[in-house]
C-alpha cells in the first residue's frame, strides 16, 4: 500500500542502521546464502515495521580520489575489486569482494554503492551523480574491516558496473570519494535467456504462453529473436514440442510518466531485457514437462527447467494467492536498496514467501499463483524490476504466474485514483513484464519485424479458467463506476462463465472491498466505491470468493450479501485480504467488526486455497517463515441459505 511523498527527494539518508550485515563474508558463504532466495532454509524474519527509506544518490562532486574536508588526506582513496565477478552455478548473480584503502576517517554514514553502466565503454556511463545505486552497504566507521563482499544480479539491460565509496560528513551532501574501475558482466551470463515466467493462454487450455528477458545486446536486431526455439518434452532433454518467438515487448525512458518529477525515467532508470514471447501448444493436464530455450547460432539450451501443466476440466485445483511481496537482498549479502520499508532493506520477507510458495508447488500439489498487486515495489528504481523477476524465476518458470496492477505498478497523477505511488512507472515496466494481463493484448503474428511497445495499462483485466475455477481479475487503479468500460467488461466476463465447466467463481483486485483498518483512505478512496458498483455485480453472478491486497494484513470476512448480512454456508461473498507476502504491516481496526471472522497483522504468508471438488473449498493462512496454517476455513459453493442479522 505505502503512499509516497508528492515530491521525490532526490536524497533521503537512513536514519540509523541496523547491525553488521555482511561484512567480511567470504565468497563460499555468500554462494550458500543465495540458495535461500530460491530453495534453502531460512529462519522466521522479525525485526523493524517502519524503517525509513534509503534512496541514495550521491550529489556531491567527484573529486578524482582527494576529499576537500581532509578524509582523504596524504594519498588519494582507493577503492578497487580484490575478487569477481565470481558467477553463481546458474549464472544468475555475480560475486564481489571490494576493498578500499587512503579513507582516514570514515563514518557511520558512509557507504560503497553499486552502480548500473549504460555502456562498458565509458566510465561517465555508470556515475553515482544523477543514479539511484542498485544496491548498497553502510561502513558503519569501521576500520579494521576494508572489505565488503557484494553479490550483485545480472540484469539484462546492463553491461557493467562500478562500485563507489561515498562519504557524507556533511549531511545532506554526501561525497563520492573514489570508484573502482567498470566491471564488465560476463557475456556467458548476460547473453542467457533469463527471468523466466510462464502463463496460461486464453483460447486454448492445452497451452502455455513463455516469456523471458533477453539482454539487447545480444539480439541487437529484433530479427535476431528468431534465431531462439522454445522446446518441451515429457522426458528430460528429450524435446518433442517446439516454439518459436511470436512477439517482442519493451519499454523505454520516454514512455515513464511526470518525467520533470519522478525517477523512473531518470535518476531510477535502467534499461530492461527485450521481453520475448513464445507459445507453447498441445500440452496435456496434470503433466510434467521438461524444457530449455535453445540458441540456434550457438546450438546451445539454455539451463533446463520443469514446467507443470494445470488440472483438466473437473480436476482438484490448488492456488496460491497473495499480494504486496516486493523483494530484499536479505540474505544473501544483506544489502540495502531503494525501499520504503524496513531501514532500506527492502521486503525481507519475501524471500520467505518465495521460498514457501515454491514448496508449496514442488510438494503439496499448487499449479497456478496468483498475485494480486503490487509485486516487485520498484517503485522507480527499476532495477528492482530484475531483482524481483529473478527472486520468482523458480516459481515463474514452473507455473502460471498470473498478476493484477496495484497502486505502485500504477499510481500517478492522471491515474484513477490520483497520486505517486510507482513513482512515474505508471504501469508500463508492468505491462511489458506480464502482456497479456490486459484487455489490450493482442496475439504475434510470428513475424517480429518490431518490437512492440508495452501496451495495456489503460485496460489491465482479464480473466481466465483453471480447473474446477474461473477467475475474473479487476483493476482497481482504473475507472470502475458506471458507464466505464470495465465495469461493462465485468459484467459480461461474469455473465458468460459456464459453471458446469468451472463451477467455482473467484474475484480478485488490488484494493479491498471491505477491510478492518485505522486508516480512512483504505475506507473513504475506493472501498466504498467497490462496494457500491462491483459488489451488486458479484452477488447478482453468485461470486464465491473475493480475493484482495494492499493492507498488509491477512483477514477473512464472513460471507454476506450486505453490509449488515451474513450467511453460515453456501451464501453471498466471501471476502479474503492477504497483502502480506513481503511489505511491513498495517494496522487493524481498534474495535472488532463482526463480518470478519479472523484478521492478522502479525504473521506474513500467502492463501492456499484448494479446491477440492464442485462443491468444497478449503482456505488456509500459511505462514511463510515455517508453513504453518494460521488460519483454516471450508468454504461451500454457492446454495441458498437464510440470512443471519449481524446488525
Amino acid at each position: 500500500m505505502r503512499t509516497s511523498h508528492a515530491c521525490v527527494a532526490l536524497l533521503s539518508l537512513v536514519i540509523g542502521w541496523f547491525g553488521d550485515y555482511g561484512l567480511g563474508m567470504d565468497l563460499e558463504v555468500d554462494e550458500e546464502k543465495l540458495k535461500v532466495l530460491r530453495r534453502g532454509e531460512n529462519t522466521k524474519l522479525s525485526g523493524e515495521r517502519n524503517g525509513l527509506g534509503a534512496d541514495r544518490i550521491a550529489l556531491g562532486v567527484y573529486t578524482n580520489g582527494v576529499h576537500e574536508h581532509g578524509r582523504g588526506l596524504g594519498k588519494p582513496a582507493e577503492l578497487y575489486v580484490t575478487k569477481g565477478p565470481i558467477l553463481s552455478k546458474d549464472k544468475l548473480m555475480m560475486h564481489f569482494s571490494v576493498e578500499w584503502k587512503n579513507v582516514v576517517y570514515t563514518s557511520k554514514h558512509d557507504w560503497i554503492g553499486v552502480y548500473p553502466c549504460k555502456s562498458i565503454d565509458s566510465s561517465e556511463s555508470c556515475s553515482p551523480v544523477g543514479h539511484y545505486p542498485v544496491q548498497f552497504k553502510d561502513i558503519k566507521g569501521k576500520m579494521k574491516n576494508k572489505t565488503v563482499n557484494f553479490s550483485v544480479w545480472v540484469r539484462p539491460g546492463v553491461q557493467g558496473y562500478r562500485f563507489a565509496y561515498v562519504a557524507s560528513t556533511v549531511l545532506p551532501y554526501p561525497e563520492v570519494l573514489t570508484m573502482t574501475k567498470v566491471i564488465p558482466v560476463p557475456t556467458s551470463a548476460l547473453f542467457l535467456p533469463m527471468q523466466v515466467r510462464t502463463s496460461l493462454v486464453e483460447d486454448d487450455p492445452s497451452a502455455v504462453r513463455v516469456v523471458w528477458s533477453q539482454s539487447p545486446w545480444s539480439v541487437p536486431d529484433v530479427n535476431d529473436v528468431k534465431r531462439f526455439r522454445v522446446r518441451f518434452g515429457e522426458t528430460s532433454r528429450d524435446y518433442t514440442i517446439v516454439a518459436e518467438p511470436e512477439q517482442v515487448f519493451n519499454y523505454e525512458a520516454s514512455d515513464m510518466c511526470e518525467k520533470d518529477m519522478m525517477p523512473s525515467s531518470s535518476i531510477g532508470w535502467i534499461r530492461p531485457g527485450l521481453q520475448v514471447e513464445a507459445i507453447v501448444r498441445g500440452l496435456k493436464p496434470q503433466t510434467k514437462y521438461f524444457y530449455a530455450i535453445e540458441d540456434l547460432h550457438s546450438n546451445a539450451l539454455s539451463q533446463e527447467r520443469v514446467y507443470l501443466s494445470g488440472p483438466g476440466v473437473g480436476q482438484r485445483t490448488k492456488i496460491a494467492i497473495f499480494g504486496d511481496m516486493g523483494q530484499s537482498m536479505e540474505g544473501i549479502d544483506n544489502s540495502k536498496q531503494h525501499s520504503w520499508d524496513f531501514g532500506g532493506r527492502g521486503e525481507i520477507s519475501s524471500v520467505n514467501t518465495s521460498r514457501l510458495v515454491e514448496h508449496l508447488v514442488d510438494n503439496h500439489g499448487v499449479t497456478l499463483i496468483s498475485h494480486i498487486g503490487d509485486l516487485s515495489y520498484a517503485t522507480g528504481s527499476l532495477g528492482l524490476w530484475d531483482a524481483w523477476l529473478n527472486m520468482i524465476q523458480p516459481i515463474s518458470s514452473k507455473v502460471p504466474y498470473m498478476t493484477a496492477i496495484g497502486n505502485h505498478e500504477m499510481g500517478w497523477k492522471d491515474s484513477f485514483v490520483p497520486g505517486t505511488d510507482s513513482q512515474g512507472e505508471c504501469g508500463r515496466p508492468y505491462c511489458a513484464f506480464f502482456p497479456f494481463a490486459s484487455q489490450e493484448y493482442t496475439r504475434g503474428d510470428g513475424k517480429l519485424e518490431n518490437i512492440s511497445k508495452a501496451r495495456g495499462w489503460n485496460m489491465p483485466y482479464y480473466s481466465f479458467d483453471h480447473g474446477l475455477v474461473h477467475v475474473t481479475v479487476m483493476s482497481t487503479e482504473h475507472n470502475f463506476t458506471e458507464g466505464s468500460t470495465q465495469l461493462e467488461w465485468i459484467r459480461k466476463d461474469l455473465a458468460s462463465v459456464n459453471r458446469d465447466i468451472t463451477p467455482w467463481l473467484v474475484f480478485v483486485g488490488h484494493r479491498p472491498m471491505y477491510i478492518s483498518s485505522t486508516f480512512a483512505g483504505d475506507h473513504d478512496i475506493v472501498s466504498f466505491s467497490l462496494q457500491k458498483y462491483i459488489e451488486p455485480v458479484l452477488l447478482e453472478n453468485h461470486v464465491d470468493l473475493a480475493f484482495w491486497g494492499h493492507h498488509h494484513s491477512y483477514q477473512r470476512t464472513c460471507r454476506f450479501l450486505s453490509e449488515n448480512s451474513c450467511s453460515n454456508v453456501g451464501h453471498g461473498v466471501q471476502h479474503i485480504v492477504v497483502g502480506s507476502a513481503g511489505f511491513s504491516f498495517s494496522k487493524l481496526a481498534k474495535e472488532k467488526d463482526p463480518k470478519f471472522m479472523f484478521t492478522n497483522n502479525n504473521t506474513w504468508g500467502i492463501s492456499l486455497v484448494d479446491f477440492v471438488n464442485a462443491t468444497w473449498c478449503r482456505i488456509s493462512f500459511v505462514e511463510n517463515a515455517n508453513g504453518s496454517i494460521v488460519d483454516d476455513a471450508w468454504v461451500q459453493r454457492f446454495q441458498p441459505d437464510p440470512l443471519v442479522s449481524i446488525a
